[in-house]
């Protein structure tokens, strides 16, 4: 080994083990540092080397980078969809195809909304009779003979007691062409292009756009949030335009 003169006494350090770049005297027990080698070629001082990390690291966050850009883009657009409403962006409109059939073809449109929420007590599975609930159903129909129809019913129950059920009905007269103009706004939108509905028992509102045409039918299912398409919203512009148009008479 090559010796190493002590910064303290001056002895020659001969014997020692590096460490952490430091030799210790045996005379006075100083510390020394270790002498820096050269390369052989230009005599310059090198440190010891160390294998690089740079490029497995430079690697490891490009993908992480990528990953989160995809995570962002994925969730943005996910929320946009959800919740227009909050977001300030609507959901933009979808490609439409020729109608199979005509205006004049629909026989029936129906809206129908409900409302179902249950509260039960802490220990659900040894009682299960629901402190609070509230139900709320209501549907107007449009026929194209000129007939219209409101039926909306209504059960509440407050600290396990219930209230009396409501039933409310009316009736109301349009002309046949009105039908007509609705008509022709689901057609010019593509009913049959919208999402099937997915309405559930299990959901506390729901709002279904039906269509009854030559023998078939085609639900919708309408957002109450504004998450709904724009052609789901011109259909449900034109229907309510109509409901409010009618002179109802309660039954």
């Amino acid at each position: 080994m090559k010796p190493i003169i002590c910064p303290q006494c001056g002895d020659k350090i001969t014997d020692y083990k590096p460490v952490d770049n430091f030799a210790v005297c045996g005379n006075c027990g100083a510390n020394a540092p270790l002498p820096i080698e050269k390369t052989a070629a230009s005599g310059e001082a090198t440190a010891p080397q160390t294998k690089s990390r740079l490029p497995t690291i430079l690697i490891t966050s490009f993908f992480a980078a990528l990953f989160l850009i995809a995570l962002f883009a994925g969730g943005a657009y996910w929320f946009i969809n959800k919740f227009p409403e909050i977001s300030g962006v609507r959901p933009t409109p979808r490609p439409k195809i020729v109608s199979p059939i005509s205006a004049t073809e629909i026989v029936q449109v129906e809206y129908t909304e409900s409302t179902n929420r249950i509260e039960y007590p802490a220990q659900y599975f040894s009682n299960l009779t629901p402190i609070n609930s509230f139900f709320r159903s209501l549907t107007v129909t449009f026929i194209n003979d000129g007939r219209a129809k409101k039926a909306m019913y209504q059960r509440e129950i407050t600290n396990r007691v219930g209230t009396p059920e409501r039933v409310e009905r009316h009736t109301g007269a349009i002309a046949p062409e009105k039908f007509v103009e609705l008509a022709r706004v689901l057609i010019e939108n593509d009913f049959l292009g919208e999402e099937d509905s997915k309405t559930s028992t299990y959901s506390p509102t729901n709002h279904t756009l039906t269509v009854v045409y030559v023998s078939k039918s085609k639900s919708i299912q309408i957002s109450d949030s504004g998450s709904h398409s724009p052609e789901a919203e011109a259909m449900m512009q034109a229907f309510r335009r109509l409901e409010n148009s009618v002179e109802w008479q309660k039954q």
